[in-house]
């Protein structure tokens, strides 16, 4: 949590995780904070959906009113937390990855021996298109334009090269963590699921147990004699 939010607000989301359902007066003492201080790292955590709120007095026989600030207790969203993480994370890689392709356009560069002006890979595109010769020559001073392999930018490319590599081994073990996590919710997902179809298979039973006595019922009907299913006198009167 270190990674997106400062020391105080990651020690809150630590401590809620520790002791898995606290109020705002513990998660204070325990820290040593302020409440007020502690409320607001609550209200930004609620706001990113990494932490829920739960209102106990609701439980209590005759509650009415405001909620009481000692009656609500906060616990981690651990869907929310799981899917937040790593979508940050994602966002991350390809902000450095961005950040990498943009350097590679900037890596060749050109200059100048004269003017000592420099050209991107884009302008030497178009200096190709509008040159004659087959060496290229400055538009300022007619010079002639040499690769320029010693640049700041290809030194800044090696460095964040670097620094992507040290993301993936620093958050490596965070990757393995936040897919265990996702295997054991995809497992209770599917557990909840076969217990749903049980239930219908079992709804479906019945439905079909009921049909199969009403089907028993007309047959017995149907093997009576016609004298004992409907009657078989005459009631009309004859006229006269």
């Amino acid at each position: 949590m270190r990674t997106f939010y400062d020391v105080p607000t990651s020690l809150v989301v630590e401590y809620i995780y520790h002791y898995e359902c606290i109020n705002l007066q513990d998660l204070a003492d325990r820290l040593c904070l302020n409440p007020k201080q502690i409320h607001s790292y609550i209200q930004q955590l609620k706001r990113d959906k990494y932490i829920k709120e739960e209102d106990r007095s609701k439980l209590k026989v005759g509650s009415r009113g405001k909620p009481n600030p000692n009656e609500l207790y906060y616990k981690i969203d651990i869907d929310a937390f799981v899917n937040i993480v790593h979508y940050r994370l994602i966002n991350m890689q390809l902000a450095i990855e961005n950040f990498e392709r943009q350097e590679i356009c900037k890596e060749i560069n050109y200059k100048c021996e004269q003017c000592l002006k420099e050209y991107t890979v884009f302008n030497i595109e178009k200096l190709c298109k509008n040159s004659i010769e087959e060496d290229l020559t400055s538009t300022a001073c007619s010079g002639m334009i040499n690769e320029n392999n010693q640049t700041e930018e290809m030194k800044t490319r090696n460095g964040q090269i670097i620094n992507m590599r040290l993301f993936n081994e620093q958050m490596a073990p965070l990757f393995e963590v936040l897919e265990k996590i996702e295997k054991i919710m995809t497992k209770e997902q599917l557990t909840m699921d076969n217990r749903d179809i049980e239930v219908i298979i079992e709804k479906d039973d019945d439905k079909y147990s009921s049909n199969t006595d009403i089907d028993e019922k007309n047959e017995k009907l149907r093997s009576l004699p016609e004298w004992f299913v409907r009657s078989t006198v005459n009631t009309e009167l004859n006229d006269d």
